[in-house]
């Protein structure tokens, strides 16, 4: 939703999303950023997050933040967040090219937040064997040992939101939200008590048990099955192999409880993964389009020349009467005519 003032505008109710795309490119079609639908899907959020882009991605309108890995053309993972708010974040440096984590601060600075997006290849991909197979210490780790560790690093993320592709399958399990007041009068444990959500994948896997005990530590809770807009869990992957819930939005309870929805949107022919979407109460602010327009002056129509830059004056005078030059002229379109959607976009 935006609000407009006279010399700002206020965003408020962000829309996030996450998605494996499964290859930012298709075989036969190219690169998805050539259709219109693939886009359309994207500019539902303010904030995309991707999943196996396999590449660097980049969307017009949108700062994209990317990991890849260097010795593999699988996984790869960006964050994508809408120009009118990339001056409110800051990308946070992993050491592990399998997650990244971008911090945003809101109207209100004391309500900061950050989103950690993560792809974890599946325990038979040949990328997790080669990683098994070079038997150093930073490889024996696994990805939620990293983030582990990425968290005890950076302490100073303020409320946090994880989401992403973790293929792991936790059944109805999740974790209770534990708010600060509770945790003024109780002892703080290091593994909150487990709730149950709905959910239409009912496998408990070992991963998906290895990524309840991680939310635990880290006091995060699922979305998918206790949200408004998911009220039956649906699936979150469907291939050949059937039906499951693997894709997962998570938040620390002082951001749960801004969550106004979460939805799981339709398959796509772009992935066997469906889009997942929350809608985020936070605020920001920025300058109106039009304070920009009226601030902007016209270019001279002429230039006043010092004595001294005669010889530049003359390679200009030059470069003007130029072929290629006079062809551009003649293709170019008014300049203020262009600017001005182009600063609503923004808006």
């Amino acid at each position: 939703m935006i609000r407009e003032a006279s010399t700002a505008v206020m965003l408020e109710n962000i829309p996030i999303l996450s998605w494996n795309i499964h290859d930012s490119i298709t075989s036969k079609e190219g690169p998805k950023i050539n259709d219109d639908e693939f886009v359309a899907t994207l500019t539902k959020s303010t904030i995309f997050c991707l999943q196996e882009t396999k590449k660097e991605f980049f969307l017009p309108n949108y700062e994209c933040f990317n990991s890849t890995r260097n010795d593999s053309r699988s996984g790869g993972v960006c964050i994508g967040v809408h120009r009118s708010l990339s001056k409110h974040t800051k990308n946070i440096k992993t050491e592990c090219p399998d997650f990244q984590a971008v911090t945003f601060f809101p109207y209100d600075s004391d309500r900061k937040f950050t989103i950690i997006n993560v792809y974890d290849s599946p325990e038979q991909s040949s990328y997790k064997a080669r990683r098994r197979s070079n038997k150093s210490e930073e490889d024996s780790l696994s990805t939620l040992d990293q983030l582990l560790e990425f968290r005890a690093n950076n302490t100073d993320l303020g409320d946090v939101m994880m989401v992403g592709d973790l293929n792991a399958r936790t059944g109805n399990l999740n974790i209770d939200p534990v708010i600060e007041e509770d945790l003024e009068h109780d002892i703080p444990t290091s593994h909150p008590g487990t709730s149950e959500r709905v959910s239409k994948d009912q496998v408990i896997n070992s991963r998906g048990s290895k990524l309840i005990d991680f939310l635990a530590c880290n006091r995060l809770s699922i979305m998918n099955g206790q949200t408004l807009g998911d009220i039956f869990g649906e699936y979150t992957s469907v291939n050949y192999n059937g039906a499951s819930v693997v894709d997962y939005m998570t938040a620390t309870p002082g951001l749960l409880e801004s969550v106004l929805s979460f939805e799981v949107l339709n398959l796509t022919k772009f992935s066997d993964h469906k889009p997942c979407i929350c809608k985020l109460n936070r605020s920001y602010s920025f300058t109106a389009a039009q304070v920009l327009l009226d601030e902007l002056e016209d270019a001279p129509k002429k230039f006043k020349w010092d004595n001294q830059d005669e010889g530049l004056k003359q390679r200009f005078l030059a470069a003007q009467n130029a072929p290629d030059l006079k062809m551009k002229k003649e293709k170019s379109t008014d300049c203020d005519s262009a600017l001005i959607p182009l600063l609503h976009s923004l808006a």
